[in-house]
């Protein structure tokens, strides 16, 4: 059953909040407010302060045909457009001139904290992902926002495709994501391995099945970036996957015993790079290995670069092509 989501107001905001980012017009800037439940993590009381996101709304000219949210990586406190200027300028730009409305959300720094992000808290990856799903209701559900009947699209690349994978797994937004775009992703999808980095034995075994490039050794998916989910606690250096379902990387995991992995109506299709040599192939990779819904996997040719970064760019034709093909699901 999936988890219970919260509550979320979008309302209008000034301008001057949604200018960074200069490829794809502006023509309504909104502020979401989120707030999750408290909840309970396998024993643990649990409390996730109240956070905001700015959303930049591209609008076609004529009536939308589907909405495309995007998601960045890492702490996602950025537009989408920044990260990915050729996606944008390729895809995105494409995807409006057919009639598809572009939103992208950056993440302001929740309550009690001092930096900005989705997964800024001290609960774990899993349960600060409810903002991500509540928002994506709320966006789904605005008939501003999304012309029911249509296609709802949602664009990530790496931890952004944790937000989304969570949700798909254990919060219910299945219900009404009809495509899923994943590139370089989702990331953690077991956070105890992730501590580990290349050290732990589990790789081995994942990798030369999982990974593009099996005798590249996997690198650690980023300790800074577990560690603020998890508040004061230096989880990252713990190293330990005892405990079961009480460890607290189990614990916010994509991969769990009571995650939902068939999604009749969702289709997901994820990029990779050839170059990608970090810990987010393997594990992005495992993920779909539980998925048994329909799902379609695309190998990138790079050049060299930062190969976990520019799988969207390299990507760029192949996304815009998905995104025209897109059809409503639900």
């Amino acid at each position: 059953m999936p988890r219970p989501l919260g509550t979320c107001t979008i309302a209008s905001q000034a301008a001057g909040n949604c200018v960074l980012g200069a490829v794809l017009a502006r023509d309504r800037c909104l502020l979401a407010t989120v707030n999750v439940p408290d909840g309970v993590v396998d024993g643990a009381a649990s409390a996730v302060a109240e956070t905001t996101t700015d959303l930049k709304v591209t609008n076609p000219s004529g009536t939308s045909i589907g909405t495309i949210v995007c998601f960045g990586g890492q702490h996602n406190s950025g537009w989408f457009e920044q990260a990915h200027a050729t996606v944008a300028s390729v895809a995105l730009t494409a995807a409006v001139t057919r009639g598809q409305r572009v939103i992208q959300n950056s993440w302001n720094i929740p309550t009690g904290a001092a930096d900005p992000g989705w997964d800024i808290g001290a609960t774990g990856f899993l349960v600060l992902a409810c903002r991500t799903s509540t928002l994506l209701r709320a966006i789904f559900l605005d008939s501003t926002l999304h012309t029911p009947g249509t296609p709802f699209i949602v664009l990530a690349h790496s931890m952004g495709g944790y937000q989304i994978c969570a949700g798909l797994a254990f919060h219910g937004t299945h219900e009404f994501i009809d495509l899923a775009l994943l590139s370089s992703g989702p990331g953690n999808t077991r956070v105890d391995w992730e501590t580990y980095g290349h050290d732990y034995p589990v790789w081995e075994a994942i990798g030369p099945g999982l990974c593009i490039a099996p005798n590249t050794a996997i690198g650690h998916g980023g300790g800074s970036t577990i560690d603020t989910s998890f508040g004061t606690r230096t989880y990252s250096t713990v190293k330990s996957v005892s405990g079961g379902i009480d460890n607290p990387g189990y614990a916010s995991s994509l991969r769990r015993v009571d995650g939902i992995y068939n999604y009749r109506r969702t289709k997901i299709i994820t990029y990779y790079g050839d170059q990608d040599n970090s810990s987010a192939v393997p594990a992005g990779r495992n993920f779909m290995s539980l998925v048994g819904s329909f799902k379609v996997e695309n190998v990138i040719d790079q050049t060299g670069g930062d190969g976990h970064a520019e799988v969207p760019d390299n990507a760029a034709s192949l996304i815009d092509a998905d995104l025209a093909a897109a059809v409503y699901l639900h």
